[in-house]
């Protein structure tokens, strides 16, 4: 059950249109980090790699929290993707967006299991997810959780999304998709610095 405070949340956010191209969304990315190399578009869709770094003085200490600066380009990549859910929301704070997750400790918004999402949200639909699951099955154990299965989860994304609206899935793997319901947008490897994990981002976008 959804409290009323969250419908009314996702129902007052701003309504989903996709309207931007690729190309616009690499040029918000481009004027908002100038500093950076341009986004890598290939083939009609991105392919890049983020070098995003260690920061010592503002590093959660929550075990598999989001990576320095990820969040912040993503939000500029799609910044028109409302209502915007995270899935596997850990210890992210509060903000303009709904945090799902199991542990009821870390105080979501919505509490659940992944494996039936749908259930959840009923009519609503969302313009994007932030998806961050634990990776291996020693991961699962540090959060007290047993390993998802990623085709259930990808498939309950699919039923939450809007039509055209997209999902962001930060893991170690390339999840499998369908062809029917996801057309793969971008992949982008994320790496931190020496001695950490490499990531990929998967970026699918419902069709």
């Amino acid at each position: 059950m959804i409290p009323l405070d969250l419908k009314l949340k996702i129902e007052s956010a701003k309504i989903f249109y996709s309207n931007f191209s690729i190309e616009e969304r690499a040029s918000f990315y481009s004027k908002a980090f100038p500093k950076f190399p341009p986004l890598r578009i290939w083939n009609g869709r991105i392919e890049d790699l983020w070098f995003l770094g260690n920061d010592y003085t503002n590093k959660s200490s929550y075990y598999g929290s989001y990576p320095n600066n990820y969040l912040k380009r993503m939000e500029i990549l799609f910044p028109d993707c409302h209502p915007r859910l995270h899935l596997f929301s850990g210890a992210l704070p509060p903000g303009n967006y709904i945090r799902f997750d199991r542990r009821s400790d870390l105080k979501p918004d919505i509490l659940g299991d992944a494996n039936h999402l749908s259930e959840f949200f009923g009519n609503w639909e969302f313009g994007s997810i932030f998806a961050d699951p634990p990776y291996s099955q020693e991961d699962a154990l540090h959060y007290g959780c047993t390993l998802i299965n990623r085709n259930t989860v990808i498939d309950e994304c699919w039923k939450v999304l809007h039509k055209d609206g997209f999902l962001i899935w930060l893991d170690q793997v390339w999840p499998q998709y369908s062809k029917q319901k996801w057309k793969l947008y971008g992949k982008i490897g994320i790496e931190i610095s020496t001695n950490h994990r490499s990531r990929s981002v998967t970026i699918l976008q419902k069709v």
